[in-house]
């Protein structure tokens, strides 16, 4: 399995295994102030399924082998945490992530397909990495 088709599966562990795909799965403690906040991170967790989706399908389309992942047991404590204690940890996946996608795009060189489907990717998780980091509240 060469570069291109490790990162797409790093990619696809993140939309099917992250905190943020954790979040669909379990509700933490939301205050009246973080609703608009827990709105947008529900929507953010709909849309991964769609990405998991089109990953799957580029790694296929090579015939390479779509590892999804399973949350890490540590995650399940998280569920009784507020939303502003996660969301500092959201940015910080994202951001990751994000830069698992321009590490992508530079692999996907040789496959032009692949490179503009990343780049509709980077430019999703950007605008929700730039909307996580609106809603973080700075520490006292």
């Amino acid at each position: 399995m060469d570069e291109l088709a490790s990162d797409l599966n790093e990619l696809l562990h993140y939309e099917t295994s992250s905190l943020m795909q954790f979040m669909g799965e379990a509700t933490p403690y939301v205050s009246l102030a973080m609703a608009p906040a827990w709105k947008t991170v529900q929507a953010m967790v709909a849309q991964a399924a769609d990405r998991e989706g089109r990953l799957t399908g580029l790694l296929a389309s090579q015939r390479w082998t779509a590892r999804p992942g399973m949350h890490d047991p540590a995650v399940a404590g998280l569920q009784y945490s507020r939303l502003e204690a996660l969301l500092p940890m959201l940015v910080k996946e994202a951001t990751d992530n994000v830069a698992t996608l321009e590490r992508a795009i530079a692999h996907a060189a040789a496959h032009p397909d692949i490179a503009a489907a990343l780049s509709i990717l980077l430019d999703e998780h950007r605008a929700e990495l730039t909307e996580l980091e609106g809603f973080v509240v700075p520490a006292p």
